[in-house]
């Protein structure tokens, strides 16, 4: 793995955590792994406290239950499912 070096103080019993549970050679890449786990989520949290608000209820009434959203998602996997059938060799 290429990149930076940085430093990064752990709290005692997370270092001593770590170093039980992950072996030396492949710290470095479950700490990278990790953080970029991490990362994601909070790029999602972002992503939707900006969109908050963005969709109204009463612009969308076919999606009004539970039971509505996962009808509604489930199709559009479908339709994924379809699209990446036809882009496969």
């Amino acid at each position: 793995m290429s990149g930076e070096r940085t430093n990064v103080i752990f709290p005692h019993e997370v270092l001593k955590e770590l170093r039980e549970l992950v072996p030396k050679r492949q710290r470095s890449r479950f700490i990278v792994e990790s953080t970029k786990e991490h990362l994601s989520r909070l790029r999602f949290q972002r992503a939707a406290r900006e969109a908050a608000g963005a969709w109204k209820a009463d612009d969308h009434p076919e999606l009004g239950t539970l039971e509505d959203v996962h009808r509604f998602l489930s199709k559009i996997q479908k339709k994924d499912k379809k699209r990446l059938e036809r882009t496969r060799p």
